[in-house]
């Protein structure tokens, strides 16, 4: 299996001498520490590209700086210095075109607000080589969702994966956001819910009350506010992935590191109880403080811990975090997203209502035609799990 047809786990649970794990701690330790992380790294893995996972290829931009600050005498730098200069490069193309879109939006009158790698790279990385983007991030009003895809469609930018005219309605109900292309190779993610687990006309009303201004490039944005983007970086990252997902890591490490004192821990409990998210977030924060040693409060931990947890949340983290435990491969996943939507769109429904609206939500959620197309998916998955 080669790295790029993996499948990575968040890294809770990860052996401290795993590459991954070694390459955050040359990234993000003091002294001794980062230089011993890197010698033990540099002797399991080779640099060259073929034989570095994308999630840890990610990371090199913030090893060359930390090593360069520890005093590394690594023949090995010149090559990570040019990762970083790649990486400042491609990270103002980004920009730009983040600053383009931001444009057109609030032109037509559409609030804007930057989630992930835009406000991660200027206001916690603070250098545009330290931390690559693939794409960004831009989150609107629900209320203003429609008015955006329009706005972007008649300026030029295409639905990915499928036509606008199928992102209907009910479609975009049951998702948080969605990629847009254009013909000029530009590529983003339009959201108008800042996370998945929340859907609810409301969910981001409280986001939105404490988000904070951001200007770069001659504009005027807005992003979430320290606490909440701890929780959002933890909280996402928290997920199986085909890509390493070792950058969650380093997202939460860097807020920590240069915004701890803004940091509302009573805030981030109360947003994690209120989204049923503390199964997440205590899982990311317990990892920080134990592999890394990151400042977290013990209170805050044992708060999360102390919080109650439905069948429900738990099915759901077992299928983000380790889907291999269920022969029914991504159906425990998408029934957790399910009940959760519905909880928040009718609660109390019954049992039986919540079977039988299942398959559509499933045809909906996989973007499917039809019901048979439906059941014939999870027949097949359900075979090819039993198989394995």
């Amino acid at each position: 299996m080669t790295p790029k047809e993996a499948t990575y786990l968040p890294l809770p649970g990860y052996p401290s001498s795993s590459p991954q794990v070694l390459l955050l701690r040359a990234a993000l330790l003091p002294g001794e520490e980062a230089l011993a992380a890197w010698r033990h790294w540099r002797s399991q893995v080779k640099i060259e590209i073929e034989h570095v996972d994308a999630g840890s290829f990610r990371l090199l931009p913030l090893v060359y700086r930390n090593l360069r600050k520890q005093g590394m005498a690594d023949p090995l730098l010149k090559r990570l210095k040019g990762v970083y200069r790649l990486t400042w490069y491609q990270n103002q193309l980004h920009l730009r075109a983040a600053v383009e879109v931001i444009q057109l939006l609030q032109s037509a009158g559409i609030e804007t607000l930057c989630l992930k790698g835009v406000p991660l790279l200027l206001r916690y990385y603070q250098d545009y080589g330290l931390r690559p983007m693939g794409d960004f991030d831009v989150l609107v009003p629900t209320v203003q969702r429609d008015a955006a895809i329009e706005c972007l469609i008649q300026a030029g930018w295409q639905a990915h994966w499928r036509p606008a005219t199928k992102l209907t309605k009910d479609y975009l109900k049951i998702k948080h956001s969605w990629n847009f292309t254009h013909a000029n190779g530009g590529e983003f993610d339009l959201h108008w819910h800042v996370m998945i687990e929340c859907l609810d006309a409301q969910a981001d009303n409280d986001f939105w009350a404490r988000a904070e201004p951001l200007e770069f490039h001659d504009i005027s944005t807005l992003a979430l506010c320290p606490t909440d983007q701890l929780m959002h970086v933890c909280v996402h990252g928290m997920a199986i992935n085909k890509m390493s997902p070792v950058r969650w890591v380093a997202d939460a490490m860097v807020i920590l590191q240069t915004h701890n004192p803004l940091i509302d821990w009573s805030r981030l409990v109360d947003q994690a109880q209120q989204r049923r998210v503390s199964l997440f977030l205590g899982g990311a924060l317990g990892y920080l403080r134990d592999t890394l040693a990151a400042p977290i409060p013990e209170e805050t931990l044992k708060r999360l811990s102390a919080i109650p947890v439905t069948r429900l949340e738990r099915l759901e983290y077992q299928a983000r975090v380790n889907p291999s435990a269920s022969y029914l491969g991504a159906l425990p996943l998408t029934w957790a997203y399910y009940l959760r939507y519905q909880q928040q769109l009718i609660p109390n429904q019954s049992r039986l209502k919540l079977l039988v609206g299942f398959p559509r939500y499933v045809q909906l959620f996989l973007g499917f035609d039809d019901l048979k197309q439906t059941f014939a998916w999870a027949i097949k998955r359900g075979l090819a799990q039993l198989h394995k």
